[in-house]
C-alpha cells in the first residue's frame, strides 16, 4: 500500500484537529494543511503530489476544489456542511427546504470524487441523491471527551440561568442576527439570564471552560453539516436547545430531543426557555445525560474505523448507525 495524504485548513481550528485524530489511527497518513499544501504545489506541480500519493483526501468538499482546480487529483473527501454544493447553503433550512443543487460547483468538485464520508444522515442521503455515482457513506461524527468534560473548578452562576451561543456570527447560516439577536433581545431587560458568547476571539483550548459556565447552549443555524458546538457542549455536559440541524438528533440523548425544534422562530425558542429556566437542576440532570451518551457512543474508538475505510478504503467497514433515538 501506497502512503496516503489527508489535508486539511489550518492548525488551529476543527478540522486540523480532527485530521490529528484521524492519524493516530492510520499509520500510513500524511497529514499537511492548505497553506503548506498549497505551497508545495508552486515548488514542484502537482503531478508531483499526484504521483506520491495514492490516496489523496481532503476534510472537507470546500477543501477538494481547492486541489482541484490546481490540478491536484482529490479520491476522497470528507462532507462535513452543505457550503457550495447547494445554491442556496447561507439560508437553506435543513429541516424543511427543498434542495437546490449547485450544479456547476458539483460537476467540477463533487462527482469527481470516488467516496465522501458526510456527517449527519440528511447530509449522506442528500448527497447519495446528487451524486448517485460517488459511494457516499455516513460517518459519525467523534468526540473529544477528555478534552470536553465538566470542570470542578467552574462555579455557575447561583441566581441566573447562563445560556451561551458559539459559531461565527458573520456567517448567514448561523442566524446571529436574525435568530439569536431576537431571543435576545426579548430579554433584553431580564437579570435572571445571563449571555456568553464564543466567536474567534477563544481559542479551541479555551472552549471546554466557555461550555462549562452555561446552562444551556443556543444553536440557531439554518444548516450544519455536524455542529461541533453542540458535540462539544454535550460533552461538557451541558444540553442543546437548538434548530434540528446537522447530526444533533443523532448525538443528543433521547430525553435531549424535545429541545431540538423545526423552525427558527424566536417565540418557539423563547416557550422552551420559558419552560426551562426555573428548572436548572434538571437541566444539570439532562446535561449529564447528554455527557454519559457521548462518552459511551462518539468516542474516536468506536467511530475511527469506519473514516479510515471511507476515506482510504483500508479495513474492514463497521456498521455506524445513527445514535439511539
Amino acid at each position: 500500500m501506497g502512503k496516503h495524504l489527508l489535508v486539511y485548513d489550518v492548525d488551529w481550528w476543527i478540522l486540523g484537529k480532527q485530521a490529528r485524530s484521524i492519524q493516530q489511527f492510520h499509520q500510513d497518513l500524511d497529514i499537511v494543511s492548505l497553506a503548506e499544501l498549497l505551497q508545495g504545489i508552486n515548488l514542484h506541480g502537482s503531478e508531483h503530489w499526484n504521483t506520491k500519493y495514492e490516496v489523496i483526501s481532503t476534510m472537507c468538499l470546500g477543501l477538494a476544489s481547492h486541489l482541484i482546480s490546481r490540478g491536484v487529483r482529490v479520491d476522497s473527501s470528507a462532507a462535513v456542511s452543505y457550503y457550495f454544493f447547494l445554491s442556496d447553503f447561507e439560508t437553506f433550512r435543513e429541516w424543511q427546504d427543498p434542495i437546490r443543487v449547485n450544479e456547476a460547483f458539483v460537476d467540477a468538485f463533487v462527482r469527481p470524487l470516488r467516496r465522501i464520508a458526510a456527517t449527519n444522515l440528511r447530509l449522506t442521503q442528500t448527497l447519495q441523491q446528487i451524486v448517485p455515482g460517488t459511494e457516499v457513506r455516513y460517518v459519525r461524527q467523534f468526540a473529544d471527551p477528555d478534552r470536553f468534560k465538566p470542570l470542578e473548578h467552574i462555579v455557575k452562576q447561583q441566581d441566573a440561568l447562563t445560556i451561551g451561543w458559539a459559531g461565527d456570527k458573520v456567517k448567514r447560516s448561523k442566524n446571529y442576527y436574525t435568530l439569536y439577536q431576537a431571543i435576545r433581545e426579548h430579554y433584553r431587560e431580564e437579570p435572571g439570564i445571563i449571555w456568553l458568547e464564543a466567536s474567534k476571539q477563544l481559542s479551541y483550548e479555551q472552549m471546554p471552560e466557555f461550555y462549562n459556565r452555561l446552562d444551556l447552549l443556543l444553536v440557531t443555524s439554518a444548516n450544519e453539516g455536524g455542529c461541533a458546538p453542540a458535540l462539544e457542549a454535550y460533552s461538557c455536559g451541558v444540553p442543546v436547545l437548538g434548530t434540528h440541524v446537522g447530526y444533533l438528533q443523532e448525538i443528543a440523548h433521547p430525553a435531549g430531543h424535545s429541545l431540538l425544534l423545526d423552525t427558527d422562530d424566536p417565540e418557539a425558542f423563547i416557550q422552551k426557555i420559558e419552560a426551562w429556566r426555573s428548572r436548572r437542576g434538571q437541566l444539570a440532570e439532562l446535561g449529564a445525560l447528554c455527557r454519559n451518551h457521548i462518552v459511551s457512543q462518539a468516542s474516536a474508538d468506536l467511530t475511527m474505523d469506519d473514516w479510515v475505510k471511507t476515506l482510504f478504503d483500508i479495513g474492514p467497514r463497521r456498521e455506524t448507525p445513527a445514535l439511539p433515538g
